[in-house]
């Protein structure tokens, strides 16, 4: 199974964890990884370079991003890629290339475990002078006969 692992990390000489699993995962014969802050530094993509990105991606058996979470989104190398690379029609939409193609999404975060997007959230605009009232999240989802039944969180 050839593997393409796209890697994003503004500052890989920092990193802690992203580095060593970088490092391991360079080591194995049937992966292939991509540090797209390498890459392209300037975070813009000619269309030659993401047409050369897709034909990679078409090739591999599966594809794993990687990166480290910094204020609830991935670093800007990694939005600029999938802004980029992963278009309507290609990636995704009724017609997509890649329909069916295996994908792992690896990232860490400085957050404890028990941390969740909504209360680390609010931990971040927690002070002395801010209450939080919360968090929700919406999708466009439409529930279908396999989905679990909605369950209501605090």
């Amino acid at each position: 199974m050839h593997i393409v692992l796209y890697y994003s990390h503004p500052a890989e000489l920092k990193s802690v964890v992203n580095a060593p699993l970088v490092e391991a995962a360079k080591k194995l014969k049937n992966v292939e990884v991509r540090w797209l802050d390498e890459l392209y530094p300037s975070l813009h993509m000619t269309p030659e370079q993401v047409s050369e990105e897709q034909r990679i991606i078409e090739k591999a058996d599966a594809v794993f991003f990687q990166f480290p979470v910094h204020w609830f989104s991935s670093p800007p190398s990694l939005s600029v890629f999938m802004d980029s690379v992963l278009t309507y029609g290609w990636a995704y939409g009724s017609k997509a290339v890649i329909a069916g193609k295996r994908f792992r999404v690896i990232y860490t975060c400085g957050a404890r475990w028990r941390s969740t997007p909504g209360s680390s959230l609010q931990a971040t605009w927690s002070s002395r002078s801010t209450r939080a009232l919360g968090s929700a999240s919406a999708t466009r989802s439409r529930p279908s006969s396999s989905s679990p039944t909605p369950t209501r969180t605090r």
